[in-house]
């Protein structure tokens, strides 16, 4: 997980920025989560792993913005992670 969502997209922008700057009007998009906005109990790796990815973001996006450089992230719902804590239980009636 910390290599997906941390050395991989590091690396990823760090081979690619270059060339997308000098082609012009490109950028990068990142899939973030609702878990990089906040703490989630029994999932902690994993939401610091999302907020690396959020500042990650918003950083190069500040450091190209005067190139036509874009970094983009969107967020996934909350209800579609599977992770501990999140579950929906259903109710019966």
């Amino acid at each position: 997980m910390l290599q997906l969502n941390i050395t991989t997209s590091t690396d990823l922008c760090r081979l690619y920025t270059s060339d997308m700057v000098y082609q012009g009007g490109s950028g990068i998009i990142n899939a973030g989560s609702m878990p990089s906005l906040s703490r989630i109990p029994y999932a902690s790796v994993y939401s610091a792993s999302k907020a690396y990815l959020l500042m990650f973001s918003e950083g190069v996006r500040h450091e190209y913005q005067d190139k036509r450089y874009r970094s983009w992230r969107f967020y996934r719902e909350a209800r579609n992670l599977n992770l501990p804590g999140l579950q929906h239980k259903s109710r019966k009636n």
